[in-house]
């Protein structure tokens, strides 16, 4: 998180690393299979003095990923990448590997060939990626081509946030009810389910390079509270001050109020596109109220 931060430019999201530490102890907790106590297990728990600090961590974490981990830039270029990696492995399956504009033991031809091997994943890193880039740029196939060109040369797809309109256009955004909410939640899980289908279908028609359309979902839980199949070193625990460990979920408001991070963007590369993608969003909204 510091250095992500450091990285960034990130001004918020600080934590007080120091007093987390200081306040670091060894404990007991109890371990389960599907909810049936079978024995303790030592684990770092932090003393009660870091309660404040333990819900900073928290809520520190949560707010990098709309701010770095999820920024709609960062997520352009990831799109790219997936779109023209995808390309390559399929090339690669398909016999073509020579229209990858790649040589035949490049570290990428050898992973998408046997993406099981250890020793495949091992070779890649970032050299990797940005050496090939240029190679990848004069490629035959026209996906590659033009994905790996957007990368080179930063044209990264803008960015329309369609969860934000749809929020605003059924009225999400307001104080509502536990229940009104969850209808209002459903609303929005079947609208974007509807444009999705319909922005990629779009896609697939219309494009012969890069997707002139890539939608992008994404969903971040503030804290992953227990789950018995995953066991308890996967949790914050925390000595109080009536001697009990607990999970840090379990005894802070804060934490327990935060609502689950949740979007739903299309990436566009014309103005075209872009009004296509608003005629969807309108199309699906006018289904919705009609």
């Amino acid at each position: 998180m510091q250095r992500d931060r450091l990285m960034t430019g990130l001004q918020n999201s600080g934590i007080d690393f120091t007093w987390l530490m200081a306040n670091l102890e060894i404990g007991k907790i109890k371990t389960g299979v599907d909810q049936e106590e079978v024995g303790e297990v030592e684990t770092f728990i932090l003393g009660p003095k870091a309660y404040y600090a333990a819900e900073t961590y928290v809520l520190s974490l949560f707010q990098l990923y709309p701010t770095v981990y999820l920024h709609k830039t960062t997520r352009a270029a990831e799109k790219l990448f997936s779109a023209m990696f995808l390309q390559i492995v399929k090339l690669v399956r398909d016999g073509s590997k020579e229209r990858t504009g790649l040589q035949h033991g490049h570290p990428l031809i050898r992973f998408a060939s046997d993406p099981e091997s250890l020793e495949h994943v091992l070779s890649l890193d970032d050299a990797v990626f940005w050496g090939a880039l240029g190679m990848l740029a004069g490629a035959k196939d026209k996906v590659i081509q033009a994905c790996a060109t957007h990368l080179r040369d930063r044209k990264l797809p803008k960015c329309v946030d369609i969860r934000h309109d749809l929020v605003a256009a059924i009225g999400a955004n307001r104080s509502l009810s536990p229940e009104q909410r969850e209808q209002k939640n459903k609303q929005l899980e079947r609208l974007t389910g509807a444009i999705e289908k319909r922005l990629q279908s779009w896609a697939e028609n219309n494009s012969t390079g890069v997707p002139r359309i890539l939608t992008d979902r994404a969903s971040r839980d503030p804290y992953k509270r227990f789950e018995e199949s995953k066991g308890p070193l996967n949790q914050i625990h925390i000595h109080l001050a009536d001697k009990q460990i607990s999970d840090v979920a379990e005894c802070s408001p804060v934490i327990a109020a935060i609502e689950t991070f949740e979007l739903f963007r299309a990436y566009v590369t014309d103005s075209e596109a872009k009004t296509q993608v608003e005629k969807i969003v309108h199309d699906e909204l006018g289904k919705q109220h009609g």
